[in-house]
């Protein structure tokens, strides 16, 4: 059984492997014990962390990528309209 606590997340393909291994073990919990049962539901409420964190990683990701680009925008320009 994975431990939510014991997760540190370094990058993003560990964080995908552990949000299959919890999906697995949810499908395993919901057909043994049932779709209600209270492991299947405490499966199923770490595996939501799990998907919000790998969420606002990507967030996260995508803003630092649209700052970078907009920083060599405005780069470009500064070098474009320097007075010598």
């Amino acid at each position: 059984m994975l431990s939510l606590a014991s997760v540190k997340v370094e990058d993003e393909e560990k964080l995908l492997l552990y949000i299959t291994l919890k999906r697995e073990e949810m499908i395993k919990l919901a057909t043994n014990t049932g779709f209600t049962s209270d492991e299947t539901i405490k499966c199923s409420q770490d595996l939501d962390l799990l998907l919000n964190k790998y969420q606002r990683i990507k967030v996260l990701t995508k803003k630092r990528k649209n700052f970078r680009q907009f920083m060599r925008c405005c780069n470009r320009q500064v070098k474009m309209n320097t007075f010598c």
